[in-house]
């Protein structure tokens, strides 16, 4: 049986909006919209760089399950 998962495209809250519970809230319910249509898991990709919204996500109880290795050329 194949594995049903959600991807999220993308979350963004305007830097003057942010801390005021927006993230938290759309992703809450991003994850109850994944439950309801079946979902094992969410997924989605943030920038390494991007360390806050790294420690948003793991605070969400997020974990990195892989790492995507790029060399420009």
């Amino acid at each position: 049986m194949p594995r049903v998962r959600a991807v999220m495209e993308e979350l963004a809250v305007l830097p003057q909006a942010q801390g005021m519970g927006i993230g938290t809230a759309l992703l809450y319910a991003s994850e109850a919209e994944a439950k309801r249509h079946g979902a094992e898991s969410l997924e989605l990709m943030v920038w390494s760089f991007n360390k806050s919204a790294m420690r948003f996500y793991e605070s969400a109880g997020m974990t990195v399950r892989s790492l995507v290795m790029e060399k420009k050329l």
